[in-house]
């Protein structure tokens, strides 16, 4: 009868809404896997730069120069060390500033991506870290702005004492760039989240009725969300249901 073909057509239609709301969920699972795995390797590199700086040759022998009381020698050195961060800083990419501080905190050599900088009057306050780690500032919470991640690594002499830190200033507009890349939709979201569940970065609007998915970044405290709105993948089924029910009404008619 025509009623059992209605309700035959109603219920494939709802069996076909669930098999495309459970394959877009496992969609969103491993992408949202792939994107943080992104980000683990984007995070992890930022720390071996820091240690691969804290430990270069030309700062160690800075420390010797300063030590045995070679002042020029130390000074051209110096100048040397802060055109090697700018050249790092070009080709990494990634880094807004880079700089080598004192036990004090004191600027010694810095760059920009642009060529050697001025030493800052600030003193940086972290505690240098134990040898062979490294420590990164939080992330806090921002709109459209772009903000930064610090990363600092401890920097020892020859007879393992603490001469200050390496400090890398990374822009987080690449880490936005990630988070673009792993949009799914036209209108989906891609979400940076802190341990306590706070959105620290994201991209696109915020919207309600979400298919989303969550993985853990490796190395990190933080995890990536992804959120994708059911309308846009449920519209061709919606229309097929919409044609087949006044299909329905104008037979009945």
């Amino acid at each position: 009868t025509l009623s059992s073909i209605f309700l035959l057509g109603l219920v494939s239609y709802f069996v076909a809404k669930q098999q495309i709301l459970g394959s877009i969920h496992r969609e969103i699972a491993a992408m949202a896997r792939q994107a943080a795995d992104n980000m683990s390797a984007f995070f992890n590199l930022r720390q071996e730069d820091a240690l691969s700086l804290s430990g270069a040759m030309p700062l160690r022998d800075y420390l010797k120069y300063k030590d045995y009381g070679l002042r020029e020698e130390a000074a051209a050195l110096r100048n040397e060390i802060g055109k090697s961060y700018a050249l790092f800083a070009r080709y990494r990419g990634v880094y807004s500033r880079i700089a080598y501080c004192d036990v004090q905190g004191r600027e010694v050599a810095a760059a920009t991506p642009a060529g050697p900088a001025a030493p800052r009057p600030e003193r940086f306050s972290r505690a240098i870290p134990p040898r062979g780690t490294v420590r990164h500032s939080d992330i806090s919470p921002q709109g459209p702005g772009s903000g930064e991640i610090v990363y600092w690594a401890g920097v020892y002499d020859d007879q393992l004492r603490a001469q200050g830190s390496i400090v890398l200033a990374c822009d987080l507009r690449h880490v936005r760039r990630i988070l673009e890349r792993f949009r799914i939709g036209k209108q989906g979201r891609t979400l940076l989240v802190g341990a306590d569940g706070s959105e620290l970065l994201f991209s696109g609007a915020a919207f309600a009725s979400a298919l989303s998915g969550r993985a853990a970044i490796s190395g990190a405290p933080w995890s990536v969300t992804l959120e994708a709105r059911p309308v846009e993948f449920l519209s061709p089924l919606r229309k097929m249901g919409n044609l087949t029910a006044v299909f329905f009404l104008f037979i009945m008619g």
